[in-house]
């Protein structure tokens, strides 16, 4: 989403008289590498005369790692300037650690669920995007050495995680092509989904149905886990239609929870522990 729409759709929810707002708050749950939301906050009755023109409307959330050095947020920031802020959270007097609030003044309502999704996809984009890329690189990659795979995996073992790189988007983890030829091997070149959209043609270099790799974990999350995300346990392989499905579409949960249930336990085996619910909030 570009800046000029984001802002559009922010500026539909900005004040546009002196409505009284009440303290109002419901849980709202979005998380990645960088936070973890915990509710969503809109109230008259903090930040004193700031705020008599409109309500403050916050995202309160408990913070990883920095974000402030990211693209998105420097856009909005630069628009919305000291309307936008990012503040440490004090509840009865006490901060506590790592809670934080994204506060934006001046609103005459609350923006929707969509609209705050809206908003932290656009902070966050950037990361997303290096994933992607990497992804597309890993694709041209795997034509180089799917040739040479012959024997399928027998066992799963934990392995330490790949090193850190740059893409023209940002810093991401490193695909081993080999890594994810062998999964596409493994399953056959068939989609491990298998649903009645499944269409398949011959990859350029040989005859082998062309699937493609994706890690149900996907890789930007690698920091919170002890052991390599890119490993066969975790790859699996898809048809076109529900990679792309996966990466951008609605009713995922479907495909996750039978994918996950196939994997659940090749993932243990690997040392990644995780549970469905933990799961989809990575997507």
């Amino acid at each position: 989403m570009e800046l000029k729409e984001i802002v559009e759709r922010i500026e539909s929810f900005r004040n546009t008289g002196t409505e009284q707002a009440r303290l109002q708050k419901y849980r709202f749950h979005y998380e990645n590498e960088f936070l973890k939301v915990v509710f969503i906050e809109t109230s008259n009755k903090q930040g004193g005369n700031d705020v008599k023109n409109g309500k403050l409307w916050s995202i309160k959330f408990n913070q990883k790692q920095p974000f402030t050095h990211l693209q998105g947020w420097a856009n909005l920031k630069s628009y919305f300037g000291k309307k936008l802020e990012m503040t440490l959270v004090q509840e009865d007097g006490a901060a506590e650690k790592n809670y934080f609030g994204i506060r934006l003044r001046e609103m005459s309502k609350e923006p929707s669920d969509e609209v705050v999704r809206k908003i932290l996809d656009f902070i966050f984009q950037e990361v997303r995007f290096s994933d992607l890329i990497a992804d597309d690189q890993l694709k041209d990659d795997i034509e180089q050495v799917v040739e040479r795979i012959r024997i399928k995996t027998s066992k799963d073992i934990p392995t330490k995680p790949a090193a850190e790189v740059d893409t023209p988007a940002g810093k991401t983890y490193k695909r081993d092509p080999e890594i994810s030829a062998q999964a596409l091997f493994d399953a056959d070149f068939l989609c491990e989904y298998g649903c009645s959209m499944c269409r398949y043609f011959e990859r350029k270099k040989n005859s082998k149905n062309y699937t493609e790799p994706h890690h149900l974990i996907p890789m930007r999350f690698q920091k919170r886990f002890t052991n390599s995300l890119d490993v066969v346990a975790n790859i699996v392989s898809l048809c076109s239609h529900c990679h792309n499905h996966l990466h951008y579409g609605k009713g995922i949960e479907i495909i996750l929870g039978k994918i996950y249930k196939e994997r659940a336990e090749r993932l243990k085996n690997s040392g990644i522990e995780i549970s469905f619910a933990e799961l989809i909030k990575l997507y």
